[in-house]
């Protein structure tokens, strides 16, 4: 997400966090996430921002979301749970659930994509 140079000033905080019930996927330049119920913790970031509708419509545009049930979607906006590390406790944000084809692509163990900034703890 540092990349994105249309929501870079828009971000207010980032946290390290982590969420219960996903499968991490390496998908080779990308990671994708898989919500299921027995599936395992992930690691990641939360991020904080201003102009938050603005923020959604470029995200969108980026993750290939074009709205809900849409059979072009690559990923899927969805509202989580995610537990902030840094002991503020739960939030519930958006995440982008991958819906695309899973050929080649291989599970991560740990939940930890190899450009991720957080470790577990």
């Amino acid at each position: 997400m540092y990349f994105l140079e249309g929501i870079k000033d828009l971000r207010l905080e980032v946290f390290p966090a982590r969420m219960q019930g996903g499968l991490l996927y390496d998908l080779g330049p990308f990671p994708g996430m898989i919500l299921k119920s027995k599936g395992g913790l992930v690691m990641g970031e939360v991020h904080r921002f201003s102009q938050v509708e603005t923020v959604l419509e470029i995200l969108d545009e980026v993750e290939e979301y074009y709205g809900e049930g849409n059979p072009n979607n690559l990923y899927r906006r969805v509202e989580h749970e995610a537990e902030l590390l840094n002991g503020e406790g739960f939030i519930t944000c958006w995440l982008y659930e991958y819906v695309g084809p899973l050929r080649g692509a291989v599970l991560i163990e740990g939940g930890v994509w190899n450009g991720a900034a957080v470790q577990p703890h």
